[in-house]
């Protein structure tokens, strides 16, 4: 890619000051409001959604509308900077640390609009402006690094309304380099913890729960089972594929259960139960 003109998209964060008791518990604040403005934005799109749907059930309708009203705030705003993904924000934020108070409200309400209404596009770079934004601001308002707070704020928003900590952790790394390591990850912990189980994609199912060491979600199974007198195997595909292989000695009266465990991850588990006896 890199020899044809390609280059992956980099961040120049800088000014990363040493982590402290003072500076984590800063960051910490900025984690904790990416995780309810996360919530938020979750909410307005499904909010958006609702609304549509009750009251403009005819989708050329619903787009010219929504059309119109993200003309007319535009026009009152005086400023397209909310039109399109938000790159120039994102950036904006990052680069030199500037950000306007309610530049992630307004990109929170102008994507829910046009979103819901019907016009293609994806919520992770809006997702990723509003939370660059945000921890801008709430840098600037805790004198903590703008700069750092957006970069640590954009990964933890979008940890928040992904559900994927894994994923924004890596994104972090690559993005913005090693050197605030500390805080993006304190940024995406807290916030994949406060922002609760709300999610932009409604099909999402968190099995185990985040506060708790347990599963949830589990009501719908597919299972299928076949039993001999010798064995019995049974498949399992409510989340990925599960094989339970028991294999029974009737003769056998006493008995010791050996229980292995084989995860070939993320898909495949390999339960097999093997009846041995105590004594030879």
């Amino acid at each position: 890619a890199a020899g044809i003109g390609i280059h992956p998209e980099v961040f120049h964060v800088t000014v990363i000051p040493e982590l402290t008791a003072v500076t984590g518990a800063k960051m910490a604040v900025i984690a904790a409001g990416c995780g309810a403005v996360s919530i938020l934005f979750c909410i307005a799109l499904k909010l958006a959604s609702t609304l549509y749907t009750k009251y403009l059930k005819n989708p050329y309708v619903r787009v010219v509308v929504a059309a119109l009203i993200v003309m007319g705030i535009t026009f009152i705003l005086q400023t397209d900077d909310y039109m399109g993904a938000g790159n120039q924000l994102i950036a904006k934020a990052i680069e030199t640390g500037r950000a306007r108070p309610l530049d992630f409200v307004w990109k929170i309400i102008l994507t829910a609009i046009t979103m819901r209404a019907g016009f293609r596009g994806g919520e992770i770079v809006p997702a990723f402006c509003v939370g660059a934004t945000f921890g801008c601001v709430m840098g600037q308002l805790l004198g903590f690094p703008p700069v750092v707070a957006a970069a640590a704020g954009m990964v933890a928003l979008f940890c928040g309304v992904t559900n994927c900590p894994i994923t924004s952790m890596l994104i972090s790394f690559e993005l913005f380099g090693f050197a605030g390591v500390s805080y993006y990850l304190i940024a995406i912990s807290i916030s994949y913890a406060l922002s609760g189980y709300y999610s932009l994609y409604k099909d999402q199912t968190i099995v185990y729960s985040k506060y708790k060491a347990k599963y949830i979600n589990r009501k719908k199974y597919m299972k299928i089972g076949i039993k001999t007198k010798k064995a019995v195997c049974e498949f399992d595909f409510t989340y990925g594929l599960v094989i339970t292989l028991q294999i029974n000695h009737q003769s056998i009266a006493s008995t010791t259960n050996l229980y292995f465990v084989f995860v070939a991850f993320p898909f495949i588990q390999l339960e097999y139960t093997f009846f041995l006896p105590t004594t030879l």
